[in-house]
C-alpha cells in the first residue's frame, strides 16, 4: 500500500473518532453558529441543508431581503436552552442589522428550534420573531 494512502486513510479513522467524543451540547453550538455565520454573509445555500424540508418555506420568507436590501451586522447567541432526553434546543438570537437605504442600526431578537437528527446532527426546524425590529 503506497504511503499517501495510509496516512489518508488515518485520517479518516481519526477524524471519525474524535467527531464520536463530542457532547450533543458541543455538536448544537457548533451547528449554531455555523449555521448563523452562514446567514450573516449571506450563504443560503450553504445553510439550507440544516433546515428541516418543513420550515424551508418559512425560513426563506423571513430571511427575505438579507444580503441585498438588509444586511446584518452582527449576530449573538445570548441563550440556549437543551432538553437531552427529547433532542430539542431553543437558541435565542440578538440579529443586528440594517437597511441599505437608510442605514439606520436595528436590533431584533428570534428564537430558532433545533431538533437533533437520528445522524446526531443538529436541524433547525422553526425560526420565529420574538421581539425589536421587525425586518
Amino acid at each position: 500500500m503506497k504511503p499517501h494512502l495510509i496516512v489518508g486513510a488515518a485520517l479518516v479513522i481519526l477524524t471519525a473518532a474524535c467527531g464520536a467524543g463530542y457532547s450533543s451540547s458541543e455538536k448544537l453550538g457548533y451547528a449554531v453558529t455555523q449555521f448563523n455565520e452562514g446567514v450573516r454573509w449571506g450563504r443560503l445555500g450553504e445553510v439550507l441543508p440544516r433546515v428541516d424540508v418543513k420550515a424551508r418555506e418559512q425560513f426563506m420568507a423571513l430571511h427575505a431581503g438579507w444580503g441585498s436590501d438588509i444586511q446584518i451586522s452582527a449576530y449573538e447567541i445570548v441563550q440556549t436552552v437543551l432538553d437531552d432526553k427529547t433532542g430539542k434546543a431553543e437558541v435565542t438570537i440578538v440579529v443586528s442589522w440594517y437597511r441599505v437605504k437608510d442605514m439606520e442600526a436595528k436590533d431584533t431578537v428570534l428564537v430558532q428550534r433545533w431538533m437533533e437528527g437520528e445522524d446526531s446532527d443538529w436541524l433547525l426546524v422553526a425560526e420565529e420573531y420574538q421581539s425589536g425590529a421587525p425586518f
